[in-house]
């Protein structure tokens, strides 16, 4: 590894290493998203997640080691089953593709920290700082299966989620640091509250648009009503009430811009709640950590007015759909 350098208690790195380790997190980025579209496949289906191995779809033989490398296993083989030569989904390497790219940009954002040089003559370092990568990674990951199951037609288990939120909770406790704007302090106990605000600021800002996710009082909508809450409870968790406020704001807007454009090019209605949040919440992420000049600015503001500027787009967000779903079953009538 170039111009990586171990101290007695870190890693610190020059600008080439610190490239290095987004390539490298890229790569592992690449492995995650081939478990993920396993993942999405099989559990909805109940299927085992490691037995049998990958294999065609349509002759059932198993792909070879070499020929499951993440997107360019699929490039080298034309798209094609080596075997019987049957065609095999582009969805797997472009989701091979969306996972590596979100690692990267958060091994960018959040792998490294700057240390101020001691002259000005001297290059840039770094140290690594591996464990919000991981937690913030975990989230993302998690978003992505819950999208991705729901361009498919089906709600995330709630156990999958569950699951997601106990550990952040548990190592937002044992290791306090994971959380970059920790409202109640630094310590464990501090940590696991700082989630539990982050959640239960979620289910106050879901409440606003509660009204319209149930709005039709069918069991269907209020069952993905709940599951919309529940991933936004999810990133609340991760990233405490500040950030949330950002990532969720900007989730409903987007939502909202994807049903509106749904009722031109249908397919645009697939990308539900859970892929805007996805993209919400890397980009929050990325952006209030990338140089730390939007980070900067956002602290100028104390959390009463994010969460104030964040429910007002949450609850135009949701009167928006509303009208918008509305307006599409009158025309369909």
């Amino acid at each position: 590894m170039p111009d990586v350098f171990l101290h007695d208690t870190y890693i610190t790195s020059t600008s080439a290493g610190r490239w290095a380790f987004v390539l490298l997190s890229f790569a592992l980025g690449g492995t995650l998203g081939s478990f993920l579209n396993v993942v999405v496949y099989r559990l909805p289906r109940r299927m085992s997640l490691s037995f049998p191995g990958s294999h065609c779809p349509a002759c059932g033989k198993p792909i070879r080691w070499h020929d499951n490398v993440p997107i360019f296993g699929w490039l080298w083989l034309g798209g094609r089953c080596r075997d019987c030569r049957a065609p095999i989904s582009p969805r797997y390497p472009l989701v091979e593709a969306l996972v590596a790219t979100a690692s990267a940009a958060l091994a960018w954002a959040e792998l490294f920290v700057p240390i101020p040089p001691p002259a000005f003559d001297l290059p840039a370092e770094y140290a690594l700082n591996l464990g919000p990568y991981g937690f913030h990674l975990l989230l993302i990951c998690a978003l992505i299966v819950a999208a991705l199951m729901e361009y498919d037609g089906h709600r995330p288990p709630p156990r999958m989620l569950s699951l997601v939120m106990a550990i952040g909770l548990a190592a937002g406790g044992m290791w306090p640091e994971l959380r970059s704007h920790a409202a109640l302090g630094a310590s464990h106990l501090a940590g696991v509250l700082d989630g539990v605000l982050g959640g239960l600021t979620a289910l106050a800002l879901a409440s606003l648009a509660w009204p319209a996710w149930v709005a039709r009082a069918d069991r269907e909508h209020i069952a993905r009503g709940s599951t919309a809450v529940a991933e936004l409870v999810l990133v609340g968790i991760y990233l405490g009430t500040r950030e949330l406020a950002v990532a969720a704001g900007v989730a409903m807007l987007l939502s909202t811009l994807s049903r509106l454009l749904g009722r031109v090019w249908p397919w645009w209605a697939r990308f539900g709640w859970a892929g805007c949040l996805a993209v919400a919440t890397l980009g929050t992420i990325v952006a209030m950590r990338s140089a730390g000049e939007l980070d900067a600015r956002l602290l100028e503001y104390d959390t009463t007015t994010t969460l104030i500027g964040a429910g007002i787009a949450i609850a135009v967000a949701a009167v928006a759909a509303r009208f918008a779903g509305s307006a599409r079953n009158r025309a369909a009538s």
